[in-house]
């Protein structure tokens, strides 16, 4: 058994080492190319360094997160920045001018000034330094949480998107399946009393779609050749009752039918062609549906014999599905249908690559 290692430094403490190491390391280069370097006053300096302006900005750090100053906006932090950088440059002028003073007199032999003189002295300038610093600490201090929390805003409303499209995504394949079963249904019940032999392969064709199709209901996306497996039971559930009236023809390039497909998606098409097209017709007519991928995208399209008119494809099948494929493939897929000499061609391009 593993033994636990010892838990790794927060970022906030190894960048606060790293900036005031840097700062103390600087200082003590400064010194060292100088006049009267000591390599006992610059080890003492660089120590001494680091434990008080960490022990500066860690207080300010306390202070400001039990203030909630880090939730602030940008308008309401800089009122308190201002003061905050003005009494921490006090703090780093009366904390630098003591240490210095008091590690020269102990480790210098002929450093023997008035504190009084000394502090007048490098008062002022050391002042100005601080305010320099503290301002750098504080302002990266506060724009790192400032990123972190547009950051964590940005992906919380990422998330909260990406559940309500999913919910409304369930809402849209939940409209589908019972539109579709009392669609079957009803056909089935039309065909009981004159064709039993046909009732009775209708409701085992119907026992396979809800196998097949309605109890896989956490499945979005299908591949193609999965979804015409329901397309060809309802289209043999439709010929039980027209006969010959409806005839069906497939073309399905091999590297299509493992493309991923909204569930439910050509099948809506072809519902639509039998309702919309081919009953209409007097005389019957053809389903065609081709499948092929072309410059990166899939592209299935369901014709059938008969006219076209807009008004008439705005049902809930054909809504659902374009805001299925709206809400999938966010703006990248498209549903077109048009008129094709005596053929009406419903076709969906779907990108095969898409960042689901």
């Amino acid at each position: 058994m593993k033994k636990q290692g010892i838990r790794g430094l927060s970022r906030y403490w190894k960048l606060q080492l790293l900036g005031w190491g840097s700062a103390s390391l600087y200082w003590a280069f400064k010194g060292f190319t100088g006049e009267g370097f000591l390599w006992s006053l610059a080890i003492c300096f660089f120590i001494t360094d680091m434990v008080c302006y960490i022990g500066i900005t860690h207080i300010y750090r306390t202070i400001a997160r039990r203030a909630g100053w880090t939730l602030l906006a940008p308008q309401q932090l800089v009122w308190r920045l201002v003061p905050a950088a003005v009494i921490m440059g006090i703090a780093f002028m009366i904390v630098t001018v003591a240490k210095i003073y008091l590690l020269k007199y102990w480790l210098v032999a002929d450093f023997r000034p008035p504190f009084r003189d000394f502090a007048a002295a490098t008062g002022e300038v050391t002042f100005i330094a601080g305010i320099r610093l503290m301002s750098i600490w504080l302002l990266a201090w506060h724009m790192y949480h400032y990123a972190q929390r547009e950051i964590r805003m940005a992906t919380e409303k990422s998330r909260l998107e990406l559940i309500t499209s999913q919910m409304q995504l369930q809402q849209l394949a939940g409209q589908l399946q019972p539109h579709f079963l009392f669609n079957s249904l009803n056909l089935v019940k039309s065909m009981v009393r004159d064709q039993p032999e046909q009732a009775r392969r209708a409701v085992d064709l119907l026992a396979s779609l809800l196998r097949s199709g309605l109890y896989e209901k956490n499945t979005d996306l299908v591949p193609l050749a999965a979804e015409l497996e329901i397309v060809e039971d309802y289209l043999e559930l439709q010929q039980l009752r027209w006969g010959d009236v409806l005839q069906a023809a497939t073309q399905i390039a091999p590297e299509a039918e493992a493309v991923p497909v909204p569930r439910w998606g050509v099948q809506t098409l072809v519902e639509n062609a039998v309702k919309h097209g081919i009953m209409r017709q007097q005389h019957g007519g053809k389903i065609s549906i081709d499948a092929a991928c072309r410059e990166g995208y899939l592209h299935v399209t369901v014709s059938n014999t008969g006219t076209w008119q807009p008004s008439a494809n705005t049902g809930i099948g054909l809504r659902n599905l374009r805001e299925r494929l709206a809400l999938y493939y966010h703006g990248d897929a498209d549903l077109v249908i048009e008129m094709a000499e005596i053929n009406v061609c419903a076709t969906i391009k779907i990108p095969m690559h898409a960042n689901l």
